[in-house]
């Protein structure tokens, strides 16, 4: 019975531990962009895009290569950096 349990909970160790990632944004900054003969200013940060038909902000993107066609994830334990007068303006609150 001890070597069965001792067997699962390696098991489930291992599982948890090849499972979890880790990202990490790192800010680049601030970034111009030309739009409709309109000169925008927005914060760059890694793996950043912008679309403006999709918001007026820069997006997070990233492709993370997986071996499975259904797959779900969980964003989890975020943490948020405080920003500086300067970079709160330049933030459009508009989605």
């Amino acid at each position: 019975m001890k070597k069965y349990y001792f067997i699962c909970t390696l098991f489930c160790f291992f599982a948890l531990c090849v499972s979890q990632n880790t990202r990490v944004i790192d800010w680049s900054g601030i970034d111009n962009y030309n739009y409709n003969d309109t000169l925008i200013t927005l914060l760059d940060f890694q793996n950043s895009v912008y679309y403006p038909e999709f918001s007026s902000n820069k997006v997070y993107f990233e492709r993370i290569p997986i071996n499975f066609k259904n797959v779900s994830f969980e964003i989890s334990v975020t943490e948020f950096s405080i920003l500086d007068e300067k970079e709160k303006y330049i933030i459009s609150k508009k989605a």
